[in-house]
């Protein structure tokens, strides 16, 4: 007998998920009322830059230290806005800076390019001094309060040698030639296309590929429901459903449903986007499928490099 798809996170990752976007959004709310909503949402961006390292590394002084230099390339990033060679190369720059993270921990750097490319196409509205400072302010609450609620970590999936400088330098390249292109080109919501890569890009090309299906099929789903909710109901309604569809997203994530995070996490952009504008919202649905196609395209071709690199590894075994 046919069952009807679940549309809710089991209740277990729906809880870590809530704990995750509190402190992440706690941080920035808090940031926000302090110093204003431009600090507030580098804060947030600091917290998530750090979020994987965190889970996962026993010595805190790997998250810290990873979030300063976060820190510093996202406040060099505001000042790239209008170049996209230098943004490029400060985007790959993050991605580089994680190479010890990787060897010890497995890929948990993915959100730092995302970080500093939000940063540098202004899509964060931030000024250098709110970047660096809302930034470290940010990853270093985030580890402060994982060390206090946190009883264990989840365990390290190191990398090898090789398939930590492959994996490496796939990310850099993408994520910086991605940004670069897409700023030079003008495109609207260029970031998406680095969020998009970094989400779907790991070590092995079959787990790219799967991740890469699943990410596309719920962005195209959750994009088009997003943007006709938006042509229904009132501001304040589509913003409360937007938080509600990012925390089950995020929920997804954790339990490894690719199609079902990405459906959510789809229609809580749309729907921000879409709060005040019907026009905003199909253009943005429109916007994040492509982009995100094009970024799932170049985290496949890039895969391809490190799989070979573990198909030797392997052979040499």
């Amino acid at each position: 007998m046919a069952t009807v798809p679940r549309l809710l996170p089991p209740a277990k990752a729906l809880g870590a998920a809530s704990v995750l976007v509190a402190v992440v959004l706690g941080v920035g709310l808090l940031a926000a009322w302090w110093g204003g909503p431009e600090l507030g949402v580098a804060a947030s961006l600091g917290g998530l830059s750090v979020l994987l390292v965190t889970l996962r590394a026993e010595d805190p002084r790997l998250p810290l230290g990873f979030g300063a230099v976060v820190a510093v390339l996202a406040a060099l990033a505001t000042t790239a806005a209008g170049d996209p060679l230098l943004l490029a190369m400060i985007v790959a720059a993050s991605a580089v800076a994680g190479q010890p993270l990787l060897r010890r921990l497995g890929p948990v750097i993915g959100s730092a390019p995302v970080v500093v490319a939000a940063a540098g196409t202004g899509t964060a509205s931030l000024g250098a001094g709110e970047a660096a400072v809302g930034v470290m302010a940010g990853a270093a609450s985030v580890v402060l309060v994982a060390r206090l609620t946190l009883s264990r970590r989840l365990p390290p999936e190191p990398l090898s040698r090789r398939v930590t400088w492959a994996f490496m330098g796939t990310l850099a390249i993408g994520s910086g030639l991605a940004i670069g292109i897409a700023t030079l080109l003008e495109l609207p919501n260029a970031l998406w296309v680095v969020v998009a890569l970094c989400a779907v890009l790991v070590p092995g090309y079959v787990e790219t590929r799967a991740r890469a299906i699943g990410r596309v099929t719920g962005t195209l789903i959750g994009a088009l429901v997003g943007a006709v909710i938006a042509t229904m109901l009132p501001a304040w309604v589509l913003v409360v459903l937007a938080g509600l569809a990012l925390l089950a997203g995020i929920s997804w994530a954790l339990v490894r449903s690719r199609r079902a995070a990405g459906a959510y996490v789809a229609v809580a952009t749309v729907l921000i986007a879409g709060a005040g504008d019907l026009g905003a919202a199909w253009d943005t649905a429109l916007d994040r499928v492509g982009l995100t196609l094009l970024g799932a395209a170049i985290a496949m071709v890039l895969a391809l490099g490190v799989r070979a690199v573990e198909r030797r590894e392997e052979r040499a075994a």
